[in-house]
């Protein structure tokens, strides 16, 4: 994409600082951003925007890696670890608040984010989940803890198209970020 996908614009703020400062308005505790590199830009970034870094000694696997990185660094009493990629910038403070109320309230083994009958991201896993999550043998990462365990998940409804929309590549992030866009990628 020309940049990190952490380090790309959603108005005046990167997505990463846009992602954290939505995760904490939403009511999460602690942001743990898992990356490979401990001292670079991303990582201090990340510090800048209130996050803390953990160092995921192996991203080429997947994103099941960082999360499983995370898991390891967590307290023991944490009830769940709510799991959101940075390439999901559009997911709303109202809908992290939403599905961490219902994860307090219900604490199902899954919740998850639903829009017109399409699941999405964030994701939030009960602890129970943990050690399932930390098998090495996950053909489709954290999915396939998800679609193991769907019957146990709270489906919550969500009037918020942000939870499916990947910015995973140059056209996606054009269409929904035509000004930032035109300011990174038009001016080379």
């Amino acid at each position: 994409m020309g940049t990190p996908k952490p380090m790309l614009k959603i108005g005046n703020r990167t997505f990463l600082e846009h992602m954290i400062s939505n995760l904490k308005e939403g009511g999460c505790d602690n942001i743990l951003v898992c990356l490979p590199d401990k001292h670079g830009p991303i990582a201090a970034k990340t510090l800048e925007a209130g996050g803390s870094v953990i160092y995921n000694m192996d991203p080429g696997n997947g994103p099941i890696t960082s999360l499983q990185t995370a898991i390891a660094h967590l307290n023991p009493k944490v009830a769940g670890v709510l799991f959101c990629p940075v390439d999901y910038p559009l997911v709303t403070i109202q809908t992290i608040q939403t599905l961490v109320e219902n994860f307090k309230k219900i604490k199902a083994l899954l919740t998850l984010p639903v829009f017109k009958g399409k699941r999405g991201h964030p994701v939030i896993f009960h602890r129970n989940l943990f050690a399932e999550l930390l098998e090495n043998d996950l053909p489709e990462g954290a999915r396939s803890v998800v679609l193991k365990n769907i019957s146990s998940a709270n489906l919550v409804d969500i009037d918020d198209n942000g939870v499916t929309i990947d910015i995973d590549n140059l056209s996606t992030y054009r269409r929904h970020f035509p000004r930032e866009y035109r300011a990174r990628f038009s001016a080379r």
